[in-house]
């Protein structure tokens, strides 16, 4: 982050960690760090930072500008237990992504090029005739990242499927113990990030327990 003092004489500028550096409540809560002055270059080691600058006037300071700038800073924070050491050879990164009410069939009419995106420029295997475990995003993801049928499905054609009587009342009770898939490779050395496009909750969250400690190195809400 750089302010130019020559162009700033009648301005202050101040910025503040918000995500990355922040002290982590609840998946919908967290305090961000205290404001600081920004003058010149500024490093600042955290994945969220909001900035804000004041021009100073006859009756106070009126704000002209603020902005919040993202990063991902890379850090040795980890959410779980480690299993073993990190192996040093290469490995592959994973992208998992939720889709609401999306089947296989109905994403490749819906989002060829999405689709063509991922798979030409990544690499990526398109899974065919995968289809949805239910009509919004808690399903699915339950059934993507831990493997659990939560709702039982519907299928007029060829009979029904009964959910999981393992996993009752999937909401009474935080996963932080449970195999989430994400949480699984950080325990074996890989940098994990959630990111939700939802602001009242996440997959886990929204009416739920959720996770009690911070799900994923990195967060984005």
């Amino acid at each position: 982050m750089w302010v130019d003092p020559n162009r700033t004489a009648d301005v202050r500028c101040r910025a503040r960690r918000v995500f990355g550096c922040y002290k982590y409540i609840h998946p919908l809560k967290a305090e961000p760090l205290e404001w600081f002055a920004v003058e010149g270059t500024v490093t600042v080691d955290c994945d969220f930072v909001k900035s804000e600058c004041f021009k100073k006037g006859g009756t106070g300071e009126a704000s002209v500008e603020h902005w919040m700038h993202t990063q991902i800073v890379e850090n040795n924070k980890s959410t779980v237990p480690q299993k073993k050491p990190p192996v040093k050879s290469a490995r592959p990164d994973v992208f998992m992504f939720v889709f609401d009410s999306v089947s296989s069939t109905q994403a490749r009419r819906s989002l060829p090029r999405s689709l063509s995106f991922l798979e030409t420029k990544f690499g990526g295997r398109h899974f065919h005739h995968l289809n949805k475990v239910g009509d919004n995003t808690r399903p699915n993801a339950y059934a993507m990242f831990l493997g659990w049928r939560i709702y039982a499905i519907r299928r007029d054609s060829v009979g029904g499927v009964n959910a999981d009587s393992d996993h009752p009342d999937v909401c009474k009770y935080a996963r932080d113990n449970d195999s989430v898939i994400f949480r699984e490779y950080e325990k074996i050395g890989y940098k994990t990030m959630y990111s939700e496009d939802y602001g009242s909750g996440t997959a886990f969250s929204w009416n739920c327990k959720g996770f009690k400690n911070q799900e994923a190195n990195h967060l984005f809400r």
